[in-house]
């Protein structure tokens, strides 16, 4: 990365810068999908994610694109979103039991 000379490549659509922000984004949602599927949807809760079931439903689309065609990550995710919302469902039903 030493030796990249941006001046050298033009502007952004260049294939070799395209190519590196295609791997920064492929490798941060893998750590991501990592995180996820050792802790849970938990962990994007408690890094303050407010809707972990639209953070997991993006990596889901990502990850089935064509180009990745990675169903064995989509099926741990779609694990986890079902998880979330069934949570979500008893959270609601303990409540309207305290009502």
């Amino acid at each position: 990365m030493e030796d990249f000379n941006f001046d050298k490549h033009g502007n952004s659509s260049d294939q070799p810068i395209k190519e590196l922000v295609e791997r920064v984004q492929y490798d941060t949602f893998v750590q991501a999908f990592d995180c996820i599927d050792e802790m849970g949807y938990e962990f994007l809760i408690t890094k303050g994610s407010k809707k972990p079931l639209r953070i997991l439903k993006m990596l889901i689309e990502y990850f089935q694109h064509p180009d990745r065609e990675e169903y064995e990550k989509c099926a741990v995710l779609l694990e986890a979103a079902k998880g979330y919302r069934q949570n979500k469902k008893e959270l609601k039903k303990l409540k309207k039991t305290k009502e």
